[in-house]
Order: C-alpha cells, then structure tokens, then sequence
C-alpha cells in the first residue's frame, strides 16, 4: 500500500462563495491532487463535504489505493484543522481513439452571443465575478424542472488561469444555478453536501470558452434536493455529467 502524501494548496478569496469557499473549487483542488499516477486520465471524482473551507491555506493529502495496469483509485481530502471535504477518484489508461459518441442536437439552440448576460440572486459572491452566464430556457411547470444555460470562465483570471482542465470542468459544473433559485419562494441558498463528477476523457473545452449546460431537479423536499448536470460543447458533445445532494436553506433559517 502507498504511503499518503501531503500538498499545500492556497484557497484565494476571489473563490469566495456561500459561508467559506465555493465548492466548485474546492473539487477542483481535489482533482487536481488525484491525477497523481503518470498516464492515467481521471474519469470520476465523488465528493462529501465535511465542512467550509476558508479562504488561506490547507493541506489536500493524497492516498493512492490501487494502481494497475488499466484503472488506478486513489482518495484525497483537503483539511483546514479537521476535514473539510474528501474524495475517492477513478482514473483509467485511455487510447485516445475517437469513437462514436452520444450527445444533444444543439442547432435550435440560441448561441451565447445572443443572449443577455444571466446574474442570478446569488451574482453578489466573489466567485461569481470569475464566470459568465447565458440563460437559454428554464421549464419550471409540472414534473419537469431543468435550466439550459450558457457559461464560461475568465479565463483571463488568474484564479481560473491555474485551473486544470478537470477543474475548469468542476467550477463550471457546480456553477450552473440551482433549479429552486427559480421559485416563487427561492431558498436563500442550497449548498453541496456531495457531487459525483464524471468527465470524459481526451476531449477538451471549446477554444472560446462557451459550454452548454443543462441541470435537472431529481427530487425536493423541504430541506434536501438532487440534482443532475450534463455540460455540452457547441458541437453537442458531452464533455462531463455531476449529480449533486444539496441541502436547502431557507431566509428563516439564517
């Protein structure tokens, strides 16, 4: 068995997002420490949050479990004191030959440059100020409840510049606004209990930064929802799905 290993990492307050750092961050700081064995591509990253991480620095520990000729595991957590989020990865030897893939019949899709940039209620954070949003439809009536939005990173930013491309991929995943933020009573914020990323391998972000994403509300209670994310590229090729646990907080809850 490997023995653990310890990175230092500097979480930057333009990460800021509700009550500590942004959680898609946070994943991105964790995929960038599992990506440890040479020649494997990650293709899984299943985080539990423990607790806010702050602005400043934190040590993520690195633990390979298995690594064999095909697949490796490995887990990581970043901690501040105590744990603030953990998280085990898959990763996978991947030949790089292109294969037929499914994906979305994006042509009747309004391009981003059409739209007026998209500030939900929450536009007040400090990590919001390093994305750019394009609202596309939300259907919020019977049992249907999805959101299609356009967005990319600044990636003249130097917060985003240091992102890898799995961490491009997380921030922009956990970027995409919650479905409840679109209700009558919106809840005042709906932060990540655990998020399950899944990439796909050898395809890259679209060169001008634009992905389409599109969420759906699973199910919600009054204090617990899941949701799912698919991110598209122009082209309609799937670049990567999330399904998250979120808790959901209400105005008198603060």
């Amino acid at each position: 068995m490997a023995e653990p290993h310890v990175r230092q990492v500097l979480l930057s307050p333009q990460w800021d997002g509700y009550d500590g750092t942004f959680g898609g961050k946070v994943i991105a700081e964790l995929a960038a420490a599992a990506q440890c064995a040479e020649g494997f591509d990650l293709l899984s990253l299943t985080t539990e949050f423990l607790g806010a991480a702050r602005p400043g620095a934190a040590e993520v520990e690195v633990l390979p479990r298995h690594v064999g000729r095909v697949s490796a595991s490995v887990v990581v957590g970043l901690r501040q004191g105590h744990d603030r989020a953990r998280a085990s990865a898959k990763l996978a030897r991947v030949d790089g030959r292109s294969t037929a893939a499914l994906g979305a019949d994006l042509r009747g899709v309004r391009p981003p440059e059409e739209l007026a940039p998209f500030e939900p209620a929450y536009w007040h954070l400090p990590h919001c100020r390093l994305l750019d949003l394009r609202l596309v439809d939300h259907s919020g009536r019977g049992r249907e409840r999805r959101t299609r939005v356009w967005l990319r990173l600044d990636t003249g930013a130097p917060e985003v510049a240091e992102l890898d491309h799995a961490g491009r991929v997380a921030v922009l995943v956990d970027a995409v606004p919650p479905a409840l933020f679109f209700d009558e009573r919106a809840p005042a914020f709906v932060p990540t209990l655990d998020l399950s990323l899944h990439l796909r391998p050898g395809v890259a972000l679209p060169e001008d930064g634009w992905c389409l994403a599109e969420g759906r509300l699973v199910w919600a209670t009054e204090d617990f929802c899941l949701e799912d994310v698919t991110l598209y590229a122009r082209t309609g090729e799937v670049l990567a799905q999330a399904r998250q646990n979120r808790r959901i907080i209400h105005t008198s809850d603060l």
